[in-house]
């Protein structure tokens, strides 16, 4: 990954650089489905090749990407954004734990 990651992220991003493509679409999907859950983003388009779905999403930054649907269960879904949901709630409490020293 090339984006700059905060040093408490960086652990996160060699973790999952080391795993199999599917399980990083996976979790980059459930991150992208958490931004619109919070308000960050928006799902813009759908559209399906090949069975296949996917999202054009934009963010409130006014970035633009494109993610695919993964095809897992929606019990594998709900179990990627529920960690997903979790390393963004520890990321939040240790920038606001930097904030107040």
């Amino acid at each position: 990954m090339t984006t700059d990651f905060r040093p408490a992220l960086q652990t996160l991003a060699h973790l999952l650089d080391a795993q199999p493509e599917d399980v990083r679409e996976l979790f980059h999907y459930s991150l992208a489905m958490l931004m619109v859950e919070n308000g960050e983003a928006k799902i813009t388009a759908r559209h399906h090749v090949d069975n296949l779905e996917y999202l054009t999403i934009k963010t409130t930054a006014g970035d633009v990407f494109e993610i695919l649907t993964p095809q897992v269960s929606d019990e594998r879904l709900q179990q990627s954004r529920t960690l997903a949901r979790e390393i963004l709630r520890q990321d939040r409490a240790s920038k606001e734990d930097n904030a107040a020293s």
